[in-house]
């Protein structure tokens, strides 16, 4: 492939140059020489060129097959002017029987680098057809892995992450505060007359004030901090690198606040209230189970008050 079209397109050049210079000498008054001349200079500009230009564009010539087709133009041109200047046919075949010989050589040559490079681009095209499908596949592979990632980790309703993931990052995060000597605060967070409301207005209102609750829950924490719906009518909050427990009684109070304002759902009015209770890494607990356990005990001496309101585990009921 390779040595055909080089050929090819070198001897092409040569013709050319032969017919050119002959009718460019025909402009001077020594024709022989000023041809030979004529000649030199455009053999000269053809090696230039053909090292310059040509072999680098023989490089490309897998994504530029148009060329072949160029290139079996030219050779028809170069066979047709032989037969175009005489209208001897049998004389002009006796006397450029070589040249004639030879373009007829290098037209099998270039129709025979066609259809092979034809067959190397149905190949390519193949290939190339098969990469793109394995591309979708993976591409699909990976949109399904995202999926499948997000039904483990979030909430498909609020879409907080889940009990599950809060497990995970509550762990990673204490794993970090246990190096940096750093506090951290759980806050436990259970609806209170969310009941009331699933049973008189349906389940249809009831997720929509579950997608509010998780709404004003980012609305509170800052962009570090993590919330989640451990399931149920119940949510939990990662407050880390705390200052103190003050910090942590005080977004309390602000997500308790939040809480009790209106949600209007579906046009229908809806309130509820927020038992809140806190427990501190590593005062009041060192892993995670435990923590969770402690807000939990915190949050249930609330209900046991008369619901509403925020209790630290080993504290008094604020």
């Amino acid at each position: 492939m390779q040595w055909s079209y080089l050929l090819t397109t070198f001897n092409i050049a040569m013709d050319d140059i032969i017919i050119l210079s002959f009718h460019l000498g025909k402009l001077f008054p020594e024709p022989q020489h000023a041809n030979t001349i004529i000649r030199l200079g455009l053999y000269i500009i053809v090696i230039v060129l053909f090292q310059r230009y040509l072999l680098t564009l023989y490089q490309s010539i897998v994504n530029n097959w148009p060329i072949f087709s160029a290139l079996v133009v030219c050779i028809f041109l170069n066979l047709s002017y032989y037969f175009y200047v005489t209208d001897d046919i049998q004389n002009t075949l006796t006397t450029f029987k070589w040249p004639l010989f030879l373009l007829v050589t290098l037209s099998l040559a270039a129709y025979g680098t066609v259809f092979y490079s034809l067959k190397r681009f149905t190949a390519m095209y193949a290939l190339e057809a098969e990469n793109l499908k394995i591309q979708n596949e993976t591409g699909l592979l990976h949109q399904a892995a995202i999926e499948l990632e997000k039904y483990a980790n979030y909430d498909t309703l609020t879409g907080l992450p889940n009990r599950r993931f809060f497990f995970e990052i509550l762990e990673r995060v204490l794993a970090e505060s246990g190096r940096n000597t750093s506090k951290v605060a759980i806050l436990f967070i259970d609806l209170d007359g969310f009941k009331d409301i699933n049973d008189t207005y349906g389940h249809k209102v009831g997720d929509g004030v579950l997608v509010t609750v998780g709404s004003r829950l980012l609305m509170c924490i800052r962009e570090s901090d993590f919330a989640a719906r451990l399931g149920g009518d119940e949510f939990a909050v990662i407050f880390h690198n705390i200052e103190d427990v003050l910090s942590a009684e005080n977004l309390g109070k602000r997500i308790h606040k939040m809480l009790q304002e209106v949600m209007y759902i579906d046009t229908i009015e809806c309130k509820v209230n927020s038992s809140i209770g806190i427990a501190i890494y590593p005062d009041t607990g060192k892993d995670s189970d435990t923590l969770l356990r402690n807000a939990d005990l915190a949050m249930y001496e609330i209900k046991r008050n008369g619901k509403g309101g925020i209790g630290i585990f080993m504290n008094h009921v604020k």
